[in-house]
């Protein structure tokens, strides 16, 4: 059975594969409080088990420092996230994120939802 969840900034759900996805609405700007209660929605959402994430990165959005120091340090329960956008800046964005913060887990950007999907499969 799928969950989901409705937060101000975006949209979250847990699907019978076990991966999180993340919507994040367009024009929202992503802070530190956002970002603790998007953490807890997932712990929820999976009831407390490891999971991958699947970021809809195709919407103009953003976050600010704290939220990603954040969110690249209170992962614990993720074994990776896939970014899906086709757009240059929001790929560029994400490496930089990745160079500057090192998250614990494996981030790869993809192009196609499909195969953002086997490739988060393989940490499960």
């Amino acid at each position: 059975m799928a969950k989901e969840t409705l937060l101000q900034t975006m949209w979250m759900g847990f699907g019978d594969d076990k991966i999180i996805r993340v919507r994040i609405l367009e024009g929202m700007k992503i802070d530190l409080k956002q970002a603790k209660l998007m953490n807890e929605c997932m712990l929820r959402l999976a009831e407390k088990d490891r999971f991958p994430v699947l970021i809809d990165a195709r919407a103009s959005y953003s976050w600010n420092k704290d939220a990603q120091e954040y969110n690249a340090t209170h992962s614990d329960s993720r074994l990776a996230t896939a970014v899906i956008t086709n757009n240059p800046v929001s790929r560029l964005l994400t490496n930089t994120y990745v160079k500057i913060f090192k998250p614990a887990y494996p981030v790869k950007i993809f192009s196609n939802e499909a195969k953002a999907i086997l490739w988060l499969k393989e940490f499960m």
